[in-house]
C-alpha cells in the first residue's frame, strides 16, 4: 500500500511521512494503481481536468482533504469519483486523528504467534512510563510509546499480556485496530482524576480503569493476572520458566495445572531446571504447588533433569 501526496505543503508532507513511517506505508508522488489513500492539500486542489486525468491514473482509492473549513468547503463539491473520499483533515492537522484514518484504510493484520510477554503502555506521559516501569516487577518486560502509530507498530511484532492506554490518545477505531491484534491482552484505561466520572471512559472499551495519580498496590492489583507468565507443555512436560519470584511461579504453575484439571487430567509432571532460586525457596515452592494441585485433584511430578 501507499500514500500519494497531491501538492502538500512542508508541514503537511512532514506530519504524513512520520505518520506513514509507523504504520508501514509508502509515501509517493507519482501517481500508480498501487496508491490506494491520496491525500490532497485543497488549497493547492488541481483543476477538474487534471483531477480526472489522475483518477484514470491511480484507479479507486480512499482520499482525504486538508485544509480550512473554508477551502474544504469548496473542494467538497468537485467530482470525485472513483475516487472515495473518506474523511477531512482540518487545519491544524490532529496528529492521532490522521493516523486514525490512515491506519482504518488498510485491511486488517493479523495477530501477532509470538507468545503473550510483558506490558505495553500508550502515553505521552514519560513520567507516567517512568513510574510504571518502577512498580513493575524487574521479571516483567515492559515497553512504552507515545502515539498510536507506534503502538499499533509494535503490536503487530509482539504479543502483550496487558495493555495500558492513557485517556486522552483514545481515538475508537485505531484502539480497536491494536486490541484486534492483541486477543488475549488484558486492557486498562489510564484515566485523570478530574475526568474519572465521565462517558468517555467507557467509549475506550477496556476491560478495566485505573485513576492516575494511583498507588503501587491499585496497579499491581489491576494487573496481577496479566504478569502471571505462562507454563508450557514441551514433551508432557510443564517447563516454569525463570527471572521470577516464588509467589508468582506459584501462581503460574497452579494457574496452569487448572488448565490440565479442566481437561480432566489426573497427574503431570513439573520441570524447575530453569528456575534460579535459593533452596529454600525451591522447597517452599514445591510445597505450595503440591498442596494447590492436591486441591485440583492432581498428582505433581517433579522432573528430574
Amino acid at each position: 500500500m501507499s500514500v500519494l501526496l497531491i501538492h502538500p505543503d512542508r508541514e503537511l508532507e512532514s506530519v504524513v511521512r512520520r505518520i506513514a513511517a509507523q504504520l508501514d506505508l509508502e509515501v509517493t508522488d507519482t501517481p500508480s494503481q498501487d496508491s490506494t489513500i491520496v491525500i490532497f492539500s485543497s488549497e493547492t486542489l488541481p483543476p477538474q481536468g487534471d483531477l480526472d486525468r489522475l483518477r484514470a491514473e491511480i484507479g479507486p482509492a480512499a482520499a482525504f482533504l486538508t485544509g480550512d473549513a473554508d477551502t474544504l468547503a469548496a473542494a467538497v463539491k468537485r467530482s470525485w469519483e472513483p475516487l472515495v473520499l473518506k474523511g477531512l483533515l482540518f487545519r491544524p492537522l490532529d496528529e492521532a486523528r490522521l493516523t486514525e484514518q490512515l491506519l482504518t484504510s488498510r485491511p486488517p493484520d493479523s495477530p501477532a504467534s509470538a507468545r503473550p510477554e510483558g506490558v505495553l503502555l500508550i502515553s505521552q506521559k514519560e513520567q507516567l512510563a517512568v513510574r510504571l516501569k518502577e512498580f513493575l516487577p524487574e521479571s516483567s518486560q515492559f515497553a512504552a510509546v507515545a502515539t498510536l502509530g507506534d503502538a499499533w507498530r509494535l503490536c503487530r511484532e509482539h504479543r502483550y499480556r496487558a495493555i495500558l492506554i492513557d485517556l486522552v490518545l483514545t481515538h475508537r477505531r485505531t484502539w480497536e485496530r491494536i486490541k484486534a491484534l492483541q486477543p488475549g491482552a488484558l486492557t486498562l484505561a489510564l484515566i485523570q482524576r478530574r475526568h474519572s466520572g465521565g462517558s468517555r471512559t467507557m467509549n475506550t472499551r477496556c476491560q478495566r480503569t485505573l485513576v492516575v495519580p494511583f498507588v503501587v498496590e491499585q496497579l499491581t492489583e489491576a494487573i496481577a493476572d496479566a504478569l502471571i507468565p505462562e507454563v508450557p507443555i514441551e514433551d508432557g512436560v510443564r517447563r516454569v520458566p525463570g527471572g521470577h519470584t516464588p509467589e508468582v511461579l506459584q501462581a503460574a504453575v497452579l494457574r496452569a495445572l487448572g488448565a490440565d484439571a479442566g481437561e480432566c487430567l489426573g497427574s503431570r509432571v513439573i520441570d524447575l531446571g530453569a528456575v534460579s532460586l535459593y533452596p529454600e525457596q525451591i522447597e517452599e515452592l514445591r510445597s505450595g504447588v503440591e498442596a494447590g494441585a492436591k486441591d485440583l485433584g492432581i498428582e505433581v511430578t517433579w522432573h528430574q533433569p
